[in-house]
């Protein structure tokens, strides 16, 4: 009866003991073990914008709280195409490794996080607005003089 009752407060210790500190573990998310891919994968991130959204979105109508939300119609694109096209530094990675597979949303969302709060959504089209504008006014300058002399 004594071994048993010492067997039992040694299990509760030992267990108390893996509670505390598995509490203590900090767990890493997937997405911080790709974080070096984070930068290059943000500058595809910046092409994708410049050449491929800009072919569908010239503007954000209603404001980029709700036009780049999650789950709005460009959020959608994004994922969809980074999906379909092997283009992606940290999906490579995680498609190298074993039971990563979920994760690729994970990854994909973070990313479209970071490029929210870094403005590479709204400065590339910014930007591409402003080369097609001067494009033009440079295209359009010049073409017809009058003379005012007459």
């Amino acid at each position: 009866m004594i071994h048993c009752l010492h067997s039992t407060l040694f299990t509760e210790a030992v267990m108390h003991n893996i509670e505390e500190n598995t509490q203590n573990i900090n767990v890493v998310p997937a997405t911080d073990i790709f974080t070096p891919y984070i930068k290059d994968d943000m500058e595809m991130v910046k092409k994708w914008v410049k050449c491929e959204l800009f072919e569908v979105v010239k503007f954000l109508h209603n404001g980029p709280s709700e036009d780049l939300a999650r789950d709005s119609k460009i959020y959608k694109f994004f994922i969809n195409y980074f999906s379909k096209h092997d283009l992606l530094l940290g999906l490579k990675a995680l498609k190298d490794m074993p039971g990563m597979m979920g994760d690729n949303k994970l990854y994909l969302d973070r990313l479209w996080t970071d490029s929210i709060a870094e403005q590479v959504v709204l400065d590339g089209l910014s930007y591409r607005r402003s080369a097609v504008y001067a494009v033009m006014s440079n295209k359009f300058r010049g073409k017809h003089i009058v003379d005012i002399s007459s």
